[in-house]
């Protein structure tokens, strides 16, 4: 048996090994103190192995969602066709030639929505500022069934992309606007929990900014709640599902819900 790592070189970069009954997680910002950094992850990896005595030689193949700078594989498409695509390519980033595997960035955010839950059986909404092209165009969404029984290896999924709706990027604009960057978009949705009576007291901005938060509130809850069935659990995803307030209509209506630590991505 064998690890597989994941490698991200995006925002938060970061690394994982996944394998022997282990979970190992690095991310680069907690190393270089930069808030959401990017960008060169070889030096994590190494440590990881280092400091859990792991040989690179157990190491049998890569997942990854995004390219880094340096990261010598390529994807064979532009965009991905379905949210099920997986793309396998070779890499030599972290020493030997390994198998990497690519997959949609929504697909990965289910994934790791449902596999940190205890449910066989969810209906999954993910739901972010946007993700990979799908058919050519910016995807920020996807909803779904996956059924996973503990007892099999043969998981069902159905996942679909639909139109895009552009909640997670308003988010994105409305915390540039207010504070100077996008990463801040989950100070923002915050916001939509403080009265009207004390707003402008507490955050220093005037109603307009209130009524503007609380409108895109009403927009995220509709999405989450509209999107999910009730029948089932519910998985969410995605840097929304950072969202309280959208999580707990999602609640009263499915009765059971799961969003992981770190949704965002």
């Amino acid at each position: 048996m064998g690890y597989v790592l994941g490698a991200h070189f995006g925002h938060d970069a970061s690394v994982a090994l996944v394998g022997d009954g282990k979970i190992i997680h690095y991310e680069k910002e907690r190393f270089s103190r930069v808030r959401h950094d990017s960008g060169e992850i070889r030096f994590l990896y190494e440590g990881l192995l280092r400091e859990h005595a792991i040989s690179p030689d157990e190491i049998v193949a890569i997942a990854a969602t995004s390219l880094g700078d340096h990261f010598n594989a390529e994807r064979s498409r532009p965009h991905w066709n379905d949210l099920l695509d997986v793309d396998e390519s070779r890499t030599s980033y972290f020493g030997p030639i390994l198998p990497c595997y690519w997959m949609p960035h929504h697909t990965a955010h289910a994934a790791y929505a449902l596999y940190t839950s205890t449910f066989a059986e969810a209906d999954v909404f993910v739901l972010d500022g946007k993700g990979d092209p799908f058919r050519g165009r910016q995807a920020d969404h996807a909803i779904g069934h996956i059924r996973h029984p503990i007892s099999s290896d043969v998981a069902q999924w159905e996942l679909t992309q639909p139109d895009y709706l552009g909640i997670g990027e308003a988010w994105d604009r409305l915390s540039t606007h207010l504070f100077g960057n996008w990463w801040s978009a989950g100070t923002v949705m915050a916001l939509a929990g403080i009265p009207a009576a004390q707003f402008q007291g507490l955050t220093g901005f005037d109603l307009s900014v209130k009524q503007e938060v609380d409108t895109l509130q009403q927009s995220t809850t509709d999405a989450f709640v509209g999107a999910l069935s009730g029948d089932y659990p519910a998985v969410l995803s995605g840097g929304c599902a950072l969202n309280g307030i959208a999580n707990y209509a999602v609640l009263q209506k499915c009765g059971c819900v799961h969003a992981p630590p770190a949704a965002h991505d």
